[in-house]
């Protein structure tokens, strides 16, 4: 059971980052979204509340690209912003080849479950 929240969590940072490039700006937005598709269906009323809640305490997008410089090097401007989202669609592609890999592997073994937590 662990494997397939390990594998349903990487869908979530999948989606995430994929809302990152997409340009949202509003990271509660990107996080409810990237929820919604991926762990939203597999938890209970009282899971979705808390995750509300924390999705609720994110910064805005400019903020959080600029807590991803390295500190001491305050430079986020446009060629490390064009850097960075090359690097996180490069993440992306490495990630939809693994995550397919273990979806297919779950289906092949009829070990997706729709439980709810």
């Amino acid at each position: 059971m662990a494997l397939l929240w390990m594998k349903r969590g990487l869908e979530f940072i999948r989606e995430f980052l994929y809302e990152i490039i997409r340009g949202e700006p509003d990271l509660s937005q990107a996080v409810t979204s990237a929820y919604s598709k991926t762990l939203r269906n597999y938890h209970g009323w009282v899971v979705r509340g808390v995750f509300a809640v924390a999705a609720k305490a994110l910064p805005y997008r400019d903020v959080f690209i600029s807590n991803l410089s390295v500190p001491g090097e305050e430079d986020t401007g446009t060629l490390y912003r064009q850097s960075l989202m090359s690097d996180i669609e490069q993440y992306i592609t490495a990630m939809d080849v693994v995550i397919k890999i273990l979806n297919d592997f779950y289906k092949l073994h009829d070990l997706n479950s729709n439980d709810t937590v």
